[in-house]
């Protein structure tokens, strides 16, 4: 791999008045000069004993004054004092880490602090100390900043670029600028950033030298670049050589690494295409090991136009199986298994086959009585959830690319068939579906993803649900919606990842957008049509004492069409929006944020004015109001998420290290807020929004953060509507609205036995119905236990 930039720095004090220095820029080789000039000796702060011994003075606080143009979590970072955290200051010694005074460090963390600002342009700063007392055995210590007057670049001049054909886009966006602080981290950015683009623009034997002047007197700089591109280069030579497995052949040809490269002899020099390279060539997986770098033998004289490429790679196995285990509180015991053939075909084709089931011990096949009773109770098919008694899987198999048509793109083309629930709203079954994706890889920093999927298949919701929701309450038109159709949605994925971890990141953000569309024009079923966007973004922030994570995700669906016989739009269950559970709002169960439907166990009939009606006297032809049976005890039988078209959910957590086995265990503290809901039938305010706080604790495992996660919820469900089961069929009758106050006139009418039945128009159904939040604090309590971070 081409080497990459880095920052030089010279660690010795500038002299006073007016002077300059030149030197070879781009700094190949001088990050650890950098790290110690930005530094200075704070690398040392991970190695100095900060715990508290008897006679050691514990630091209580740490202030920053007088500091304006860094903010003081950036110049904590740079000193090796440190505060006790939270806990401990606010004597929770069990959680706490106390940090006493290290008194040969703190004199040079003056000196740190003064040799940062003069590199940043503030010659002139001064810094002192205050200690004061905070009781017994403990201070408070204050660093005062005096940063005066900065040294400003009065000029900048870039010599050298009159054979550069891009000469505008190569200066563009540099970090030093004219009138702002003399930096030189800035200044030493800035050549390692142009001699980074000229290799992008065919110029590998590129020189840039620099050259500044200070005058402490009027406090102005002037900074001079002076650019030796040399000539204009070509790729000469592609030297590839394959180590393979120890008894092993070769298994990929040196033509299919080429194609993969997509780097030909007389193409012009281009560094970023070559780390591009080795990122496809990663991406296949077949190597162990990837190294692609200019060969220093065949550099020549900077009159050499031609470059020659080496290519060394080391090959992996290209047959891979992996298997996995695990248990959730939802899904009761999982499993999956994959096996990878990383050379189908030849070409580097990738071939994944992947079988996933979970639901096991609860959902049949896969039921076992013993774990319904015991490790499965939340799961299995005794809770409110119809769903929970089918177990669910997933098999597929996946064709992937490495390039097509040479350009910088990844097909991928997947067969499955699957059956997926979601916890208490909706079935999903699909037969047999397909996907063709392509991933364009142009610039790796936002990769995109463009996917056309078409199944078959069919999705069963509650009937409480699609009533309720999408005015479906007759059998026919619920069983119309329980047919297998045609489900074509296109999609379109791009994302943006600074994290510096993708499994536990503390610094850095992740930006993900995705926009689905499905409507007849791309072959979908005329009543599976709709628009859907999602956005989700997360930063993350290091701290002294751990990391702060916030996170915002924003949804929005929109029928694009009309239902079956034209009555109403009809958005499929699973592409609706929901939220509540361990990885969204904590503090509410899986799904149960957001519009809910209520079904009773009974009904009674009244009269309008609520007058109880003793059924064994009613005759056909009768009208009666029915009305849930509330002196029953749980006359609610169950609650039904329904999801809505538009969502907003925000996060903030505050992860702290822990005290004891601080590489193993961490807590966290945070608070969840959002809303599900349907714009056409209400808005989002401030108040409906619900928030809820909690704490909980990471413990990093193999397979990942082992999550467990207690939020508090003080509010209650949400008001719906109410239904309950027709004791019969009549006409079209299934489902009677039998909510509080139901106004919905019911028909009397008697079978041949002198049964009591019931018929209903469908007019909407009073949602005023709302369950009474919860007394008790306990109760108020929801224990969300998971694998891996929130976000």
């Amino acid at each position: 791999m081409p080497a990459q930039p880095g920052w030089s720095a010279r660690l010795a004090g500038e002299p006073v008045g007016r002077h300059g220095a030149w030197s070879r820029g781009a700094g190949r080789g001088t990050a650890a000069l950098a790290l110690a000039a930005a530094m200075c000796l704070t690398r040392q702060a991970a190695a100095q004993d900060l715990s508290c011994k008897p006679g050691d003075v514990e630091v209580r606080q740490l202030n920053f004054t007088g500091n304006h143009a860094f903010s003081d979590g950036t110049l904590s970072l740079l000193i090796v004092t440190t505060p006790s955290n939270f806990w401990s200051r606010h004597r929770l010694p069990f959680f706490g880490t106390r940090h006493c005074l290290d008194r040969t460090e703190f004199p040079r963390d003056v000196v740190r602090l003064r040799f940062y600002y003069r590199q940043r342009g503030y010659s002139a700063v001064k810094v002192d100390t205050t200690v004061a007392s905070k009781g017994a055995g403990a201070v408070a210590i204050t660093f005062r900043i005096d940063e005066g007057e900065p040294v400003r670049l009065k000029a900048l001049t870039i010599s050298g670029l009159s054979v550069i054909r891009d000469s505008a886009g190569l200066v563009a966006g540099l970090p030093v600028r004219v009138g702002r602080p003399f930096d030189k981290f800035a200044m030493r950015e800035a050549a390692d950033t142009l001699e980074r683009r000229l290799h992008n623009l065919g110029y590998p034997r590129a020189q840039i030298l620099r050259s500044y002047e200070v005058d402490t007197v009027s406090r102005a700089a002037t900074l001079e670049f002076s650019v030796s591109p040399g000539p204009l280069s070509r790729i000469g030579t592609l030297d590839i050589v394959v180590t393979p497995r120890e008894g092993r052949p070769q298994e990929i040809s040196d033509r299919n690494i080429r194609s993969i490269i997509g780097v030909k002899e007389g193409d012009i020099y281009n560094e970023r295409r070559l780390v591009n390279a080795q990122r496809s060539l990663y991406q296949t997986e077949a190597y162990q090991r990837v190294e692609i770098s200019l060969d220093p033998d065949t550099m020549g004289t900077l009159a050499d136009s031609t470059a020659t490429v080496r290519v060394r790679l080391t090959e992996n196995y290209m047959h891979s199986t992996d298997l996995g285990v695990g248990w959730g509180t939802l899904d009761c015991f999982r499993a999956s298994g994959a096996f990878t053939n990383r050379d189908f075909l030849n070409g580097a084709r990738r071939l994944e086959m992947t079988a996933r089931t979970s639901k096991i011990g609860v959902g049949r096949p896969l039921d076992a009585r013993i774990l319904q009773n015991g490790l499965c109770k939340t799961a299995g098919p005794r809770t409110d959830d119809l769903y929970a008694k089918y177990a669910n899987y997933y098999l597929g198999a996946t064709l992937r690319q490495p390039v097509f048509l040479g350009l910088r793109t990844v097909p991928t083309i997947t067969l499955f068939s699957e059956r997926r629930s979601e916890f208490k709203a909706y079935l999903s079954q699909t037969p047999i579906g397909g996907i063709a994706s392509i991933a364009r890889q142009r610039n790796p920093a936002l990769p995109m993803t463009f996917a056309y999927e078409l199944s078959l298949g069919r999705t069963e919701a509650q009937p409480a649900l699609l009533c309720a929701v999408f005015n479906r309450c007759a059998p026919d038109e619920q069983n119309q919606l329980k047919q297998t159709k045609r489900l074509a949605v296109a999609s379109w994925a791009v994302s943006h990842s600074t994290a510096n971890n993708t499994l536990n990141p503390e610094k850095g953000a992740v930006v993900r957008v995705e926009l689905r569309h499905a409507s007849s024009v791309i072959l979908s079923d005329r009543d599976l049509q709709f628009n859907k966007g999602l956005a989700d973004a997360s930063w993350y922030i290091g701290t002294p004492s751990g990391v702060l994570a916030f996170r915002v995700r924003m949804g929005r669906v929109l029928g694009a069409g009309k239902a079956a016989a034209g009555s109403q739009q009809f958005i499929p269950p699973q592409e609706r929006l929901f939220a509540g559970g361990a990885s969204s709002v904590r503090g509410f169960r899986q799904n149960e944020l957001g519009p809910i439907v209520y079904q009773a166990r009974s009904f009674r009939p009244e009269a309008l004015d609520g007058t109880p009606i003793d059924p064994t006297g009613l005759a056909t032809g009768d009208t009666v109001y029915l009305r849930m049976d509330q002196t029953q005890k749980n006359f609610i039988l169950r609650n039904v998420p329904a999801g809505g078209n538009a969502l907003v959910v925000g996060s903030a957590e505050a992860r702290l290290r822990s005290p004891f086995y601080p590489s193993v265990v961490q807590w966290a503290l945070f608070v969840d807020v959002g809303q599900v809901w349907n714009p056409g039938s209400s808005q989002l305010s401030f108040q409906a929004l619900r928030w809820t706080p909690g704490a909980g604790v990471r413990v990093f495992s193999p397979l990942g953060a082992i999550r467990v996660d207690i939020g508090y919820n003080r509010y209650p469900l949400e008001a719906g509507s109410v239904y309950a089961n027709a004791p019969g069929e009549i006409g079209q009758a299934a489902l009677l609205c039998v909510g509080p106050g139901n106004t919905i006139p019911s028909v009397v009418t008697k079978d041949a036995t002198g049964t009591v039945l019931y018929s209903q128009s469908y007019t909407k159904c009073d949602g005023r119905y709302q369950p009474t939040k919860p007394s008790q604090f306990f109760r108020r309590l929801t224990l969300n236990f998971s694998i891996g971070q929130a976000f």
